[in-house]
């Protein structure tokens, strides 16, 4: 679920490609 929640985060500020990086960190 923090994950999930982390990654809307990073979706909200950086935009698509902090969405990559995080889903890549969290794989």
């Amino acid at each position: 679920m923090l994950g999930k929640v982390k990654k809307v985060h990073f979706v909200g500020i950086g935009g698509i490609g902090m969405s990559g990086i995080a889903e890549l960190l969290i794989n």
